[in-house]
């Protein structure tokens, strides 16, 4: 009840911040990686499958919405999440509660992937990201030319 009611919290005051992008320097927690990110952010929300290169790595929820409140969208490219949190679901729980997350602060205009292999999880994502009117999408080239593809 105390995680909710500081998520409602951080959405009233920091939805501006969000929209807008935040510059602050801010020391990042050891359980976030980032690799050489370059054209737009790609964001890379897994526990287990480590960031391919040019990803940012954020292994729980509430990482993610610590990122988000001190980043913002504005420079977002994707949002690759993998749905079931395994350990890190006790730091805010599975990834779709990022999704809820993103709702709730009322994010638009972004893209999302998937990558899990819950296909349960999946369908209840793509609810979400079809509800927000988000723009799903399954292929992305790395800094590298590779393709992650489903």
């Amino acid at each position: 009840m105390k995680k909710a009611k500081e998520m409602s919290s951080l959405s009233r005051n920091m939805k501006n911040n969000l929209k807008s992008g935040n510059d602050s320097s801010q020391k990042l927690d050891e359980d976030l990686s980032i690799n050489n990110v370059s054209d737009g952010v790609k964001i890379w929300v897994d526990d287990i499958r480590p960031a391919p290169e040019g990803y940012i790595w954020i292994k729980s929820t509430n990482d993610f919405i610590d990122y988000m409140v001190e980043h913002g969208t504005k420079d977002i490219l994707v949002l690759d999440f993998d749905h079931d949190a395994g350990e890190f679901a006790k730091d805010g729980g599975d990834y779709i509660k990022c999704l809820d997350w993103l709702e709730q602060v009322g994010v638009d205009n972004i893209n999302v992937r998937l990558h899990s292999s819950n296909p349960a999880g999946i369908q209840n994502m793509r609810r979400m990201i079809e509800k927000n009117q988000w723009n799903e999408v399954h292929d992305i080239y790395c800094n590298d030319d590779s393709v992650i593809d489903e």
